[in-house]
């Protein structure tokens, strides 16, 4: 499972994908399934972990119009040298905080801690149901 959340912790977009399949493939997809219209005039921020780091996500992130926050991942190859820290081209920390607070918040339900349904649908099904519970409780509560 790979999800987007916005700056609060709330979850915007979700993509099942299988557990042997590797997250920069379906990050693409992720990417993609985010359907709210962004402000044109404000930027746009892309927070993600080492698995995301590849030149494929990154290319297609800044053509979609994102600042990347992918933590850089010392096992693959540089194909580029790091950037000097007069050049514009800056390199964001990562920030995972909060989705790693949204998937904790996802996984108190427990028939999400562990997958008992076999059908895909039926998962996806209770991930989104908890997930508008999630936003529920955010319009709510703050």
């Amino acid at each position: 499972m790979n999800l987007m959340v916005d700056g609060r912790g709330a979850p915007v977009s979700v993509v099942l994908t299988g557990a042997n399949r590797h997250d920069k493939v379906s990050a693409v997809e992720l990417i993609v399934s985010f359907s709210i219209e962004r402000p044109a005039h404000k930027e746009q921020h892309l927070c993600a972990d080492k698995a995301y780091d590849s030149e494929d996500v990154r290319e297609f992130a800044s053509a979609a119009g994102y600042e990347m926050h992918i933590k850089i991942n010392p096992r693959r190859k540089a194909t580029e040298p790091p950037p000097d820290e007069d050049s514009p081209k800056r390199i964001y920390p990562a920030r995972r905080w909060m989705v790693e607070r949204t998937i904790s918040w996802l996984t108190k339900r427990r028939s999400l801690r562990t997958r008992w349904s076999k059908k895909a649908a039926n998962w996806l099904a209770l991930v989104q149901l908890a997930c508008a519970h999630i936003l529920f409780n955010l319009a709510v509560f703050g």
